[in-house]
């Protein structure tokens, strides 16, 4: 009886975990400084999502940075929403978390790091890379990237590669 109760709590927390909406990505604070971001992250047949990350540790049962997350571009088959520019915050570095489902049960997942400065634009690019191999269906290779450029010079920013899978550097 003991083990059945506990069961079923459990069940109870992981649906209530599995049904809390993903939150959209405003800025805070309107008068603080901001910097302008708009994708141009392409995915053909696929599903990417780029997040902005909340405070949080890494490592393993450590999960803090993703339940703070919230949703700043959503792109559907090289459709992105919202389109146009959003204000993000610059008083910190922006950790920015690109998932990508791939068909076939396959993903691409990853975060990186930069810092915007306040007042400027700026442009994601990127999305799935696909190479030809010798056979070109059978040995082609397929990749996932993201990069930030800056808008006046049409030059790429410095990122920082935080975590491939659910671990992460300090």
């Amino acid at each position: 009886m003991k083990y059945e109760f506990l069961s079923v709590c459990v069940i109870i927390l992981l649906l209530a975990g599995c049904s809390t909406p993903v939150q959209k990505y405003t800025l805070a604070n309107e008068s603080q400084p901001y910097a302008e971001l708009q994708s141009q992250v392409h995915g053909a047949e696929s599903s990417i999502q780029i997040y902005v990350m909340g405070e949080g540790g890494c490592g393993f049962f450590n999960f803090d940075h993703i339940k703070n997350q919230r949703v700043l571009f959503s792109i559907e088959n090289s459709t992105v929403e919202p389109q146009g520019y959003i204000r993000v915050a610059v008083d910190k570095p922006l950790r920015l978390r690109y998932m990508e489902n791939i068909p076939g049960g396959r993903e691409c997942e990853f975060m990186i790091e930069t810092k915007l400065e306040a007042g400027k634009k700026y442009t994601l690019y990127g999305g799935f890379q696909y190479k030809d191999g010798f056979i070109p269906i059978l040995l082609g290779s397929r990749s996932c990237n993201l990069g930030v450029r800056s808008d006046a010079n049409n030059q790429p920013i410095a990122i920082k590669h935080l975590f491939k899978s659910m671990l992460c550097e300090k």
